[in-house]
């Protein structure tokens, strides 16, 4: 395992990293970022902006849908 993947590991070799982890990775991300207290660095959890761009792609798939045609999705995402 890389050093960069190793920090994501709480199981030892050969036990499966599962979907239970995924919330323990991302909180300590959070906590990491929080106690950092950078705000000026890029967070590598999902913010109140991606949640605002996924309804709007979500919404944007419905709609679509509902027409039976491709549409442009109007609200410029974030990279974040």
């Amino acid at each position: 395992m890389t050093p960069d993947a190793r920090i994501y590991a709480a199981y030892p070799g050969g036990h499966s990293e599962g979907y239970p982890d995924t919330f323990v990775q991302l909180f300590k991300d959070f906590y990491d970022y929080i106690q950092q207290a950078l705000p000026s660095r890029l967070p590598t959890f999902p913010t109140f902006q991606t949640g605002h761009d996924e309804l709007v792609l979500c919404e944007a798939i419905a709609n679509s849908a509902r027409e039976r045609r491709w549409l442009v999705v109007a609200s410029k995402l974030s990279a974040t």
